[in-house]
């Protein structure tokens, strides 16, 4: 079941560093975001507004909806633990964390497709 084709899950995708910043600076430390650095975060937010924009008439499908929704799940989760694991850190090889992240990401899409068929 196609739900949402790949590049537009990539333009979804590519939303993690501003929901990564704004998760940072609610949950993570509390640090002072330069100009370059908001206006960076808003061009970009702009662009995929931007490069959505032809996508608005498949809002109407529900398998689309049901995709759009899952990828931006993932990619809420996906910053979520991003932030958590970068403000709790202990010399923690990056590469190591990385690992668990996508093992226990694939036993959660493992899982999903199992159940839904």
């Amino acid at each position: 079941m196609k739900c949402i084709n790949a590049g537009l899950g990539a333009i979804i995708g590519a939303l993690s560093p501003l929901v990564m910043t704004m998760m940072g600076m609610m949950i993570g430390k509390k640090q002072q975001l330069s100009k370059q650095t908001i206006a960076g975060l808003l061009l970009g937010a702009l662009g995929i507004v931007i490069i959505f924009y032809e996508h608005l008439y498949d809002l109407m499908n529900p398998q689309f909806r049901m995709g759009l929704m899952f990828s931006v799940i993932a990619v809420i989760t996906w910053s979520f633990g991003s932030v958590i694991i970068a403000n709790r850190q202990k010399n923690v090889n990056p590469y190591y964390s990385v690992g668990w992240q996508m093992l226990f990401a694939g036993i959660m899409m493992s899982v999903w497709s199992y159940a839904s068929g």
